[in-house]
C-alpha cells in the first residue's frame, strides 16, 4: 500500500491524501481515511507549494503604474456611452 501510495504521489503530485485515497478505494483496496492519511504523512509525501508567478521585468516593472491610452473611469462622463 506504502508503494502505490508512492506511485500516486508520483504520477499526480497535485493530489493529497484524499484524492489518493478516493483512488485506492476505487481500485479494491480496503482502508480507512486515517489509515490513508498516516501512511501519507509516514512516508513523507506532500503536495508541492505552488510557485509565485514571475515579476514583470522592463521599464514599467518598477513604477508600479501602467501608462494608458484610454481615459480613466472617473474621467468618463455619462454621454459618453450613450449612442
Amino acid at each position: 500500500m506504502r508503494a502505490r501510495l508512492g506511485k500516486v504521489s508520483r504520477d499526480r503530485p497535485r493530489w493529497g491524501y484524499r484524492r489518493a485515497h478516493a483512488l485506492l478505494l476505487e481500485e479494491g483496496w480496503c482502508l480507512n481515511r486515517k489509515r490513508t492519511q498516516r501512511l501519507w504523512r509516514e512516508e513523507g509525501l506532500r503536495v508541492p507549494q505552488r510557485r509565485r508567478k514571475r515579476q514583470r521585468l522592463g521599464e514599467l516593472a518598477g513604477s508600479g503604474q501602467l501608462e494608458s491610452t484610454c481615459p480613466s473611469w472617473n474621467s468618463l462622463s455619462r454621454g459618453d456611452y450613450q449612442p
